[in-house]
């Protein structure tokens, strides 16, 4: 098999399990890369939208994770955006060194 993230090839351990969140119950086979660590089905089943749903939750639009991310502006540049200990994420705790000519 080969990796299909980190294109490894080899021989992977597998796993065998059943689709149980949606009801089907339909049995597949994992492969786990030794190189990366990546899970993935051996087989990618041909009608992959019976495992997805419309309302599925990994399609709902994203929220923000605490309450300063959400205040943040559009444009915004991620190195003066604060860090969850208030300190601007481009301050440094230490002084940077000068090179010497």
């Amino acid at each position: 098999m080969t990796c299909r993230v980190c294109t490894h090839t080899g021989a992977f351990a597998t796993y065998s399990a059943r689709e149980m969140m949606l009801g089907p119950r339909t049995p597949s086979t994992y492969a786990v890369c030794p190189l990366c660590g990546c899970l993935q089905l051996t087989q990618i089943p041909p009608d992959i939208s019976r495992y997805y749903p419309e309302d599925y939750a990994a399609f709902a639009p994203p929220r923000p994770s605490s309450s300063w991310e959400g205040s943040c502006t559009a444009g915004t540049s991620r190195s003066r955006r604060p860090s969850p200990g208030g300190v601007p994420s481009d301050r440094r705790s230490s002084p940077r060194r000068r090179s010497r000519p």
